[in-house]
């Protein structure tokens, strides 16, 4: 669509976004609020004036796998509040307005494996407060702006601090900034 975002799924169970090419170019290529078990795989997401995909609060049991999600404004998937058991496996993530992919706070048991983030502005993964159980492994991130991955308010003392995150035997490389960063 030129207005609007290309995929909406509010309030749904169950519901497959698949093999589809999401274009927006006026807000998201793909968005989904209020809903639980959902599979987004197998899409082209290209061009949003915002996110390729935008997880608002509370979804539960997303899986986003084998996408290609390239050249919007914004991130190319950006996870709000409150989303929990989401999955984020084998997409292309390349060349976003900002970062591959964007944690907000109060997202709990997540993987992020075997993806492919690469060239995207401001970095490659951004986790910020309070993202608990967090598993990122397997991943190429390369040439992504200032970090590979940045993991925001680790402080033990801080009420939003980042808990259990877990970053294991990826491929990080390219940055004008650190590969990881904790802050």
């Amino acid at each position: 669509t030129s207005s609007g975002n290309g995929i909406s799924i509010i309030n749904c169970s169950d519901a497959e976004i698949d093999s589809n090419h999401a274009f927006a170019g006026g807000s998201d290529g793909i968005y989904v609020t209020g809903s639980s078990n959902t599979s987004i795989q197998s899409n082209n997401i290209t061009d949003g004036s915002s996110d390729g995909i935008f997880l608002d609060d509370q979804n539960d049991g997303v899986i986003i796998t084998g996408n290609s999600i390239t050249g919007n404004s914004s991130n190319g998937i950006d996870i709000d509040e409150y989303n929990n058991y989401m999955t984020i496996l084998e997409n292309g993530i390349s060349d976003n307005g900002s970062y591959g992919i964007k944690y907000d706070r109060y997202n709990d048991n997540a993987t992020i494996r075997d993806n492919n983030i690469l060239g995207n502005t401001t970095g490659g993964i951004y986790l910020y407060q309070s993202n608990d159980n967090m598993l990122i492994q397997g991943n190429e991130i390369a040439s992504n702006g200032s970090y590979g991955i940045y993991v925001a308010n680790t402080s033990s003392n801080s009420s939003y601090s980042n808990n259990q995150i877990d970053i294991v035997q990826n491929v990080i490389s390219g940055h004008t900034g650190h590969g990881i960063e904790y802050s």
